[in-house]
């Protein structure tokens, strides 16, 4: 079974794991403040989206309404 790189290194300090755990954490910081920040810009816009996709579903069972009776 192969051992893995950090089990090989034992006490010491891995200078390639740190510079990864630095990048691992600058990016995760990054992802979770543009999520923040989606998140606060979809919000104000998410009623309104809904409300044009009521609309438009409105006005297309009203429009198609006459169309389908045509055809009874």
């Amino acid at each position: 079974m192969p051992r893995s790189p950090s089990a090989s290194v034992g006490n010491r300090a891995c200078p390639t794991r740190d510079a990864l755990d630095q990048l691992i954490t600058i990016n995760r910081e990054h992802f979770a403040a543009s999520v923040s920040g989606g998140r606060s810009a979809v919000s104000g816009l998410l009623p309104w989206t809904c409300g044009a996709l009521l609309v438009a579903g409105l006005l297309t069972v009203l429009g198609l309404r006459p169309r389908i009776a045509e055809f009874r």
